[in-house]
């Protein structure tokens, strides 16, 4: 049982000191504050980062609810899902002032479960999918340790021969498998997708499968993150 334990054994860090970058397995990145993003901003290159940290500096409204389930299935395909945060209303503001001790008290509830029962059902699915990828993502950490492959990458690391991958700037492959496309603003149910030539994807929501080299209208409702698996994966993911 030890041994199954300490085989998951993964270094977490909060700060960057000198050489730290050696032993760490990931970075905590801060309290960071996630919104959407705007219409006027649609232009914009998209910055994917992989933040485990997620979210929450926001009141309980029914539009952070909904920004609070597009990340958590955003997490579910990160290298890690993790959720943390601090969350408004504040309670408990104890301690020294002056030296900062109990400077925070508790933030608001953020368990799954606080949200409401239709999102504490989207929340357990993302959960359930994230533990059916537990060998997959295990196997791409491995390789992240020993060959420092990415975990999350671009589509042309994957497809450098498709010019039209260099240009997706929306979407990224999560390992060799499966393609990610997260919701990034609000009040959609669709997005487009680009799938990447020389294969054919199958759509996990749908079962659908398409041609790669074209760009497809994705469903994208309350609870689906719009992911594509790549041909020949024997990955068995429904969404």
């Amino acid at each position: 049982m030890w041994g199954i334990f300490l085989e998951s054994v993964v270094i977490f860090k909060n700060y960057m000191g000198f050489h730290q970058h050696r032993y760490l397995a990931f970075l905590y990145l801060g309290i960071l504050l996630y919104l959407w993003f705007a219409e006027k901003d649609r232009h914009k290159r998209v910055v994917f980062v992989y933040a485990p940290t997620l979210l929450l500096l926001l009141f309980f409204c029914p539009l952070f609810r909904k920004l609070f389930v597009r990340w958590f299935a955003y997490a579910c395909f990160c290298p890690v899902m993790r959720l943390h945060g601090n969350r408004n209303p504040q309670s408990g503001f104890e301690g020294d002032m002056i030296s900062g001790i109990g400077l925070f008290g508790s933030g608001a509830d953020n368990e799954v479960w606080s949200y409401g029962e239709e999102i504490f059902e989207i929340c357990k699915k993302y959960m359930n999918i994230r533990e059916q990828l537990r060998p997959y993502v295990r196997e791409q950490m491995q390789l992240a340790h020993e060959k420092g492959t990415p975990v999350m990458r671009p589509l042309f690391y994957d497809f450098p021969e498709d010019a039209a991958s260099w240009d997706v700037d929306d979407a990224y492959m999560f390992g060799p498998e499966l393609l990610v496309a997260p919701v990034l603003w609000k009040d959609v149910e669709t997005r487009q997708v680009y799938l990447p030539a020389g294969c054919r994807w199958t759509d996990c929501h749908t079962g659908k499968v398409l041609e790669g080299g074209q760009t497809v209208t994705a469903e994208a409702p309350a609870d689906v993150i719009p992911v594509f698996r790549r041909e020949g994966s024997e990955l068995a993911l429904k969404l």
